[in-house]
């Protein structure tokens, strides 16, 4: 039997908006209503990190290298048996 205790900090963000000088937190942020070929809607988001720690923030829609590295994995045929991972090196001939 093994015992452990510790003590760990989980990594936390405030988002919110400013209203004048005033950081206002929100669980959401409302945009207005746009029309088709409209010049759209903006909104100033402001993220906070309360931790003594860095927090990185990212869009895996717009994060080239994720998006490259994903096409590499669908690409090659992954087996899993019994826990062991078993990579078909030939179907990367594919890319």
């Amino acid at each position: 039997m093994i015992i452990c205790r510790g003590i760990g900090l989980e990594p936390q963000i405030i988002i919110g908006q400013m209203h004048g000088d005033i950081f206002e937190p929100t669980t959401s942020i409302v945009f207005n209503p746009i029309l088709t070929h409209s010049q759209g809607d903006e909104q100033e988001v402001v993220i906070r990190n309360p931790c003594t720690f860095p927090v990185e923030i990212y869009n895996l829609e717009f994060d080239k290298q994720y998006l490259e590295e994903e096409k590499v994995n669908l690409s090659f045929i992954i087996i899993i048996v019994n826990y062991f991972l078993f990579i078909d090196p030939s179907s990367s001939a594919r890319l």
